[in-house]
């Protein structure tokens, strides 16, 4: 019998050199749009791959994609029980690094996937070429959006999925959908943003969420609700839930979780125990809460478990804490879509009800509720032009110690014309505090403080300020114009023209219009009759 060896290194020794031969090129550029089967093994060298509009794809053996940039028309068409395998560029020669792909909110690509790149995947915008955009080629640059419909699998240390941080870029999941090999080294990566999330249809059963702000730091969540769900996570200083402020200390994470329309679901999360801020330690009994906009709930404490979303080892510093029917919003911009952990310890003097303003003659009524007092001191009220500096403006005792609800009220007797910002400043007895949610309300004072006199005036008309109110350094310039609008006078030169008056004697009589603009910006009409 004849040896079959020698033929069969021949055979992977022409492999090779095939390849080496067909290594990747910089610039080239492979395009597929059109309808094909891939059985039995493919690859694609080209240094960028187009899946056109027009592309209907089914594959029932491996598509090898060794490309670094993958543009996806969110027509294509891609299904099949294959696989695809997504390389590393390098491994042909190519410029290596993270794998692009603008996935442009395809329809969802419903084949296994295998990702093999050490160096991650990156969900961001790649641009068309002209001769694709002469062909009829539309691009989305604001939604990069990868979608997919089997499982995808995270097979080599290094398969990272960085989510898209510059435009909407997020990594959803039908609701057959699965991800695998999962663990502190494959992860979703959210940049610490919350532009872009992990999305996953109807998980019932429940689904872990692999993300972490970057590279190995690895805090999932596990949602098990019906509906679709959306999960980022940022540290403290990145979210706009503003918590550093409103807790004192918890784990360094804020997770970010909505639905497509309200619902409600168990959510557990899981963080690393180097990023607890101090008082907080996982060791000790603490809870899921969520952000309610001037306060965070309060739950039952429970000690923490240790971590085990993972399909690897379970990482000794991890700890997970879980929380029954969580109301989930229906929108990212909610307050509650905001997640974390804490103990009642750890939560500040005061939940905030209620706190609102309003206008009762030339004064603002500030009036708010507290659901639960502990440990609080008082309220200090700020008031501010412009939301950036702040005033304190008065001081109100709180009752200290409450279960129950109780009523305050603060009247600002001398606002500022135009816009004004008021906040709370919620003190403990320790002497630290929380901020309450900015009420704004803006007050038109100057009509009531500004006349003109004599009017009807044949001479000169003069410009008259309440003695208890406005000052000339209020008023920027005063001008005078005809109905029409045919301007005749403006002058900056405030306090000579209210000493001295405005000149009309020369004017042919009819009705004028004085324009008196204030500091602020705000402009104040009165009418003049002109008569001789």
């Amino acid at each position: 019998m004849k040896s079959t060896f020698i033929p069969h290194l021949l055979v992977a020794w022409l492999m090779l050199v095939s390849l080496r031969v067909s290594a990747q090129a910089p610039g080239s550029v492979n395009t597929e749009n059109s309808t094909r089967s891939i059985g039995g093994f493919r690859s694609s060298l080209a240094e960028t791959l187009y899946i056109g509009p027009n592309a209907v794809i089914t594959i029932t053996g491996e598509w090898h994609i060794y490309s670094k940039n993958i543009w996806i028309s969110p027509e294509a068409v891609i299904s099949g029980t294959g696989t695809i395998f997504i390389h590393n560029s390098g491994e042909v020669d190519g410029a290596g690094g993270p794998t692009i792909v603008d996935g442009n909110d395809n329809i969802f690509l419903d084949v296994n996937i295998v990702h093999g790149n050490n160096q991650g995947i990156q969900i961001s915008n790649l641009s068309l070429t002209s001769d694709l955009v002469a062909e009829g080629w539309t691009d989305n640059p604001a939604v990069s959006t990868l979608k997919i419909g089997k499982d995808f699998n995270l097979s080599v240390a290094g398969a990272d999925v960085w989510l898209d941080a510059a435009a909407t870029g997020d990594f959803v999941f039908d609701s057959d959908a699965t991800i695998s090999n999962y663990r502190p080294e494959r992860m979703v990566i959210t940049n610490n943003s919350i532009r872009s999330h992990m999305v996953k249809e109807e998980p019932v059963d429940g689904f872990v969420f692999p993300v972490g702000i970057a590279d190995g730091d690895y805090t999932p969540a596990e949602i098990a609700g019906s509906g679709v769900f959306h999960v980022s996570v940022e540290d403290f200083a990145s979210s706009s839930s503003n918590g550093t402020h409103l807790l004192l200390g918890g784990p360094d994470r804020v997770w970010h979780v909505y639905a497509d329309s309200p619902t409600t679901a168990t959510v557990a999360l899981q963080h690393n125990t180097v990023t607890d801020l101090p008082p907080f330690t996982a060791n000790d009994p603490h809870y899921v809460t969520q952000f309610l906009g001037a306060s965070w709930s309060v739950g039952a404490e429970e000690s923490g478990l240790p971590g085990g979303m993972t399909t690897g080892s379970t990482p000794p510093t991890a700890s997970i804490q879980d929380h029954t029917g969580i109301a989930i919003p229906g929108s990212g911009s909610a307050f509650g879509s905001f997640l974390t952990k804490a103990t009642i310890e750890l939560t500040l003097p005061v939940s905030l009800a209620e706190f609102r303003v309003e206008k009762v003659e030339e004064t603002v009524l500030l009036r708010w509720k507290t659901a639960r007092e502990f440990k609080a001191s008082h309220f200090l009220i700020e008031r501010s032009r412009d939301a950036l500096t702040w005033e304190s403006i008065g001081q109100i005792k709180a009752a200290g110690y409450s279960e129950k609800e109780l009523s305050y009220q603060f009247q600002d007797v001398n606002p500022h014309q135009g816009l004004n910002f008021y906040r709370l400043k919620i003190m403990d007895n320790d002497g630290s505090f929380e901020l309450s949610q900015v009420r704004s309300i803006y007050l038109d004072r100057i009509q009531s403080q500004v006349s003109i006199y004599p009017n009807p005036a044949a001479d000169k008309v003069f410009v008259q300020l309440d003695a208890n109110g406005l000052s000339a350094g209020d008023i920027r310039e005063i001008a005078l114009s005809s109905q029409a609008g045919v301007e005749f006078f403006r002058k900056t030169d405030v306090g000579a023209i209210i000493a001295n008056g405005i000149d009309v004697k020369g004017l042919p009589g009819g009705l004028y219009l004085v324009r008196i603009k204030m500091a602020d910006g705000s402009v104040v009409t009165q009418k003049l009759v002109v008569g001789h």
